[in-house]
């Protein structure tokens, strides 16, 4: 899934909009290295980076060049769904019955991304933001329509994770954990649905909870849209 990993970045770091502005991949599998030519048009795009540039496995930005400006330049998701909140606790499942690899190490991060037609993506990584980037690669190869998806992350959700789902257009982003005040914030303004602490039949839910079906869910879930600030990570 290492070609999933470097479509996805090229897209969420804006350099590329489509498959169609790649001329050609080059892999290198003894090197584990993989180069792509892009079209003439992207090529202005490029030059704004350094010539070369290594990323870490970590934590952190993930990537995302200047946050500021990327925050600034958000396009709102144009696109608004209708999530049944009875349908969460299985996607959960689903994620947690297909991490192989958090199955095997207890250090791997999971994302699937579950579209409403029944397709599903599971891709993991050490890093949160790199299993967002191999999902949204995997997407935008299957030529999957993002406008209706929902991300589930096993991880937290940080503000380099919500610029990659805002620049992809994904409506909802769930999380078994919190997500970071600047997460919050950037889906606030980019109109993504947050849903943090998802685990079983309790959630918090921390943005556009009108993107959430609530019918028919009395007594059966903990839902909790007052959430104290002491839940969010006052950090990135």
């Amino acid at each position: 899934d290492c070609e999933d990993l470097a479509i996805g970045f090229l897209f969420t770091e804006g350099i590329i909009s489509g498959l169609e502005e790649i001329d050609h991949i080059i892999k290198n599998q003894s090197e584990h290295r993989i180069e792509f030519i892009l079209s003439e048009k992207n090529k202005s795009i490029v030059k704004g980076w350094t010539e070369s540039r290594t990323m870490s496995s970590g934590c952190g930005q993930g990537g995302i060049s200047n946050l500021e400006y990327r925050r600034k330049n958000l396009k709102p998701v144009d696109f608004k769904v209708n999530t049944n909140v009875k349908t969460l606790p299985g996607l959960f499942k689903h994620l947690v019955n297909n991490s192989e690899w958090y199955d095997k190490t207890g250090c791997i991060h999971s994302v699937s991304l579950f579209f409403d037609n029944g397709n599903v993506i599971i891709r993991e990584d050490i890093g949160r933001h790199n299993a967002v980037d191999k999902v949204i690669g995997c997407a935008l190869q299957c030529k999957y329509q993002f406008h209706n998806s929902l991300l589930y992350s096993s991880g937290r959700i940080s503000s380099d994770m919500m610029l990659k789902a805002a620049r992809a257009q994904i409506p909802v982003v769930v999380s078994k954990t919190a997500p970071t005040s600047l997460a919050v914030d950037i889906a606030e303004e980019s109109g993504i649905t947050l849903i943090g602490f998802a685990r079983g039949r309790r959630l918090n839910i921390y943005t556009h909870p009108e993107q959430i079906d609530f019918n028919d869910v009395q007594n059966e879930f903990f839902i909790n849209e007052h959430f104290q600030e002491g839940e969010l990570l006052k950090n990135k």
